[in-house]
């Protein structure tokens, strides 16, 4: 009997012994738990601009938005997507991108994020997750931790799809946040719906300015509404003091400007040099089964009808050429009052080699440079 009673005590001992603090939360207390809590990421954001968004898009979602924006890229997406229709009367200029960043939150730590770019009307936004050097997913990681997440961020921040045309991300969003007294100027030309009333001084820093962007490679479409309104007052009113101070070279400047931006010339302006100077195009130069306009990143070689080289061009963005002659071919052409063309002998085989359309679109050269064996420069093309 004694020994069975030893044996019980022992057994009540041994089962007492698995309900200890020790053995019911020992796991918990000492598990390596890996992952950083939400307000590490929220730091990082916040030093980034992004806000947190309403709770229709989701309990942990932030967003920052973009103005401008790589207006080129989102309108091939547009067309890429099959969603020409739903954007037809979408203003590009006015509206802005939105990025969108979803955080996932279980017990306390965030376990994945993904995000997403929007643009476009509601009911009918486009969205884009991934694509040309823009991922932020934590997927594509191989750690779940806040500094993977910031590193992720800034590669992504530095994409082409948040950048303008010209390649710099906006600095300016406001006038509150403008550098300088020539910026904020500039915003308050740019002001939506705000009446144009500038200075001289003031008109000849934004037409120096237009005209860089111009050369630049920015395109009509690419500028604001009230930037191409500024063009035409400042000229409108000051542009004989202008053209007395040499602020353009025999019309040349000017003339690439107007035609850039597809503003029409008045006749004191055709007769300092500032009209169009329309090309003679000859021949069938455009095929309805070809790529319009050349591919993006392609080189192309011109030659003439005996099959001659006589120029190379590369398209290098969406509508930005670079071009040069063949040795000893006198490719460029500029006249008296410094407007800048192809020679009337080559041009009809650069429009058939790029399959531009020329009954819908035209070269403008932004920028030339003649020497004695070679010419070299770049171009855009512009609806006519």
């Amino acid at each position: 009997m004694k020994k069975y009673s030893n044996t019980l005590n022992e057994e009540i001992e041994r089962m007492k012994s698995l309900f200890t603090e020790e053995r019911m939360f020992g796991n918990l207390i000492t598990e390596d738990v890996n992952g950083d809590t939400l307000e590490k990421y929220e730091e990082i954001l916040t030093s980034n601009n992004f806000k947190k968004s309403g709770p229709e898009y989701g309990e942990n979602t932030y967003f920052r938005e973009f103005k401008p924006y790589n207006i080129v890229k989102i309108k091939n997406e547009v067309e890429q997507l099959g969603k020409t229709e739903a954007f037809k009367d979408f203003d590009f200029n006015r509206g802005s991108l939105n990025f969108y960043i979803m955080i996932k939150v279980e017990n306390g730590l965030v376990t994945s994020w993904n995000s997403s770019l929007s643009i476009g009307p509601e009911g009918k936004k486009l969205s884009i997750s991934t694509g040309d050097g823009y991922v932020l997913s934590s997927k594509e990681v191989g750690k779940i931790d806040a500094e993977s997440f910031k590193t992720q961020l800034s590669v992504a921040l530095k994409s082409d799809w948040l950048k303008s045309k010209s390649g710099t991300n906006p600095e300016f969003s406001t006038n509150k946040d403008a550098g300088n007294v020539k910026q904020q100027r500039k915003d308050d030309v740019n002001a939506t719906k705000k009446e144009i009333n500038m200075s001289k001084d003031e008109c000849r820093d934004h037409m120096k300015d237009m005209y860089k962007q111009v050369r630049q490679g920015k395109t009509k479409e690419e500028f604001q509404k009230e930037e191409i309104q500024g063009v035409e007052w400042c000229m409108n009113s000051f542009y004989q003091t202008f053209e007395k101070e040499g602020l353009f070279r025999k019309g040349e400047e000017i003339r690439i400007m107007y035609k850039t931006l597809g503003i029409e010339p008045t006749e004191k302006m055709i007769e300092l040099g500032a009209g169009k100077d329309d090309e003679e195009i000859t021949g069938d130069t455009f095929d309805v089964k070809k790529a319009e306009g050349g591919v993006e990143g392609e080189r192309y070689v011109v030659k003439d009808q005996n099959g001659t080289k006589i120029a190379i061009v590369r398209k290098v963005g969406a509508n930005k050429f670079n071009f040069r002659s063949k040795m000893n071919v006198p490719l460029v052409d500029k006249n008296d009052k410094g407007n800048i063309k192809f020679r009337k002998e080559y041009v009809s085989y650069i429009y058939k080699e790029l399959n531009i359309d020329s009954n819908k679109q035209r070269i403008v050269i932004q920028k030339a440079v003649e020497t004695d064996k070679m010419d070299v420069g770049t171009f855009v093309l512009i609806n006519v």
